[in-house]
């Protein structure tokens, strides 16, 4: 081998291990900026795994399952995954139980609303055959000489309390001792009579000082006969007769 070509020989040695070191370097170089844009997207999923759990918990699951959707083509991350897709499942399970839930309270208060409707409707017919018996007038029973009145309302009526009871009419006199304290007593031809009513329910307590809680006003007439030491008005809260009588 002569000196030249021993020359040629080291020139492409050295020349081939440039381009192994090249080509080296270059694929780690891809390689770290691979493993970059991994750890960037496992981050994307993290933070994305996260958002659809807020909104697994306030049931928005068909934002969730979208978003769980694209979370599942980024960085694999399979148990990440996995409990997202329990979380859905478990929260649509929590609805789906509160919803049976509010259906069956729904149709409980339906059903004792229905019970409380039955028990005045024969609390009413009750007051009207009592009523009836008495025939309306001071015949048929003793006279009293004086009667009690009160009033009671069924339904949403602006508040528990009676706040006012007022009477006109009749030959009885009216008395009203406080707002929802009023009672007859005879006057010229007794007490025997009919007798207009208006009746204020409110919020407040007894007396003249709640006028500014007062809620639902109902007037109406009633037949006194005298008889009967107590007289209750009962109205609904569309203020329609729901079995006033005496008793």
């Amino acid at each position: 081998m002569t000196f030249m070509n021993l020359q040629r020989i080291q020139l492409l040695a050295l020349s081939t291990g440039a381009i192994y070191c090249g080509i080296a370097a270059a694929d780690t170089g891809l390689l770290q900026r691979y493993q970059g844009y991994k750890q960037y997207q496992a981050r994307g999923q993290q933070e994305l795994l996260e958002q659809i759990r807020e909104e697994a918990k306030d049931w928005k699951f068909d934002l969730a399952e979208e978003h769980l959707a694209a979370a599942r083509n980024m960085a694999y991350a399979p148990d990440a995954i996995r409990a997202v897709e329990r979380l859905i499942a478990d929260n649509r399970t929590a609805k789906a139980d509160k919803e049976r839930r509010e259906r069956e309270e729904a149709q409980r208060q339906r059903r004792e609303a229905e019970k409380q409707r039955q028990r005045e409707e024969q609390e009413r017919q009750a007051a009207q055959r009592s009523y009836a018996s008495s025939g309306g007038s001071s015949s048929g029973g003793a006279t009293v000489d004086w009667v009690s009145v009160g009033a009671s309302c069924t339904g949403t009526c602006g508040g528990p309390s009676t706040l006012s009871i007022d009477l006109s009419g009749g030959p009885g006199i009216a008395n009203k001792l406080t707002g929802a304290h009023t009672t007859l007593s005879p006057g010229y031809g007794g007490i025997a009579g009919t007798y207009r009513y208006q009746v204020t329910f409110g919020s407040g307590g007894d007396g003249w000082f709640t006028s500014d809680k007062r809620g639902l006003v109902c007037a109406g007439a009633v037949r006194v006969s005298g008889t009967k030491r107590n007289l209750q008005i009962r109205v609904y809260d569309n203020c329609s007769d729901s079995g006033t009588g005496e008793f």
